[in-house]
């Protein structure tokens, strides 16, 4: 499976952060974890857990 990079911006201190993430917000424990492993297999770098 070829998968596409979310386009990046560089941060002041040279650290390059993904434009696109998923957000879990409502989501239960199990859930959001196979949500997230589904993410990640799709190339997704950026996570919000808060």
């Amino acid at each position: 499976m070829n998968v596409d990079l979310a386009p990046v911006v560089t941060l002041r201190n040279g650290t390059k952060m993904p434009l696109l993430g998923l957000g879990t917000w409502p989501m239960e424990n199990a859930e959001a974890a196979e949500v997230v492993e589904a993410a990640l297999d799709m190339g997704y770098r950026l996570i919000d857990t808060a």
